[in-house]
């Protein structure tokens, strides 16, 4: 904890399910100020997911994550499905980028796709222009990379 109070100057407060709630934390895009929540993973990694609710372009959501954690999250198993889920707080959007683009389906990490949940008929590539993925609802779905959203980080050593 006392780490997590100095990366965002003290005002972090643990939830009774174990996230954190970050209350005030860094200026980023147009000076905008993130609502940001973190729930540690329960695996063998050291990784940590981040809930930003700040809307954000999926590039700029690429960004974000890659300056102040380590990239966009990626799910490569249901564990870690259920984790993402945990960070999230119950009354926020339903609505998250996460770090999957089309690029022959690549994580922003660079690491291979292995795991899906994808909805019924997606990936659609529906308007033509849907190269990166929204979590909605425990699916995901191909969308254009323009429209904003709240999103996933994660934190921590990458483990492909």
């Amino acid at each position: 904890m006392a780490k997590l109070n100095l990366l965002a100057g003290g005002q972090i407060s643990q939830t009774t399910q174990g996230a954190y709630s970050i209350v005030e934390s860094w200026l980023v895009v147009g000076g905008v100020m993130p609502h940001l929540s973190m729930v540690p993973l329960i695996s063998e990694s050291t990784n940590e997911y981040i809930a930003v609710e700040t809307p954000m372009t999926w590039s700029s959501a690429q960004s974000f994550c890659r300056k102040s954690y380590t990239d966009l999250a990626s799910i490569r198993s249901q564990k870690e499905l259920e984790e993402i889920l945990r960070t999230a707080d119950p009354g926020s959007s339903k609505v998250w980028w996460i770090g999957l683009f089309r690029d022959s389906w690549k994580w922003s990490d660079q690491s291979d796709l292995s795991f899906t949940v994808w909805e019924n008929g997606e990936p659609n590539n529906y308007v033509g222009d849907e190269f990166c993925v929204q979590y909605t609802d425990k699916k995901w779905n191909d969308l254009p990379c323009s429209m904003t959203a709240p999103f996933f980080c994660y934190s921590g050593e990458f483990h492909p």
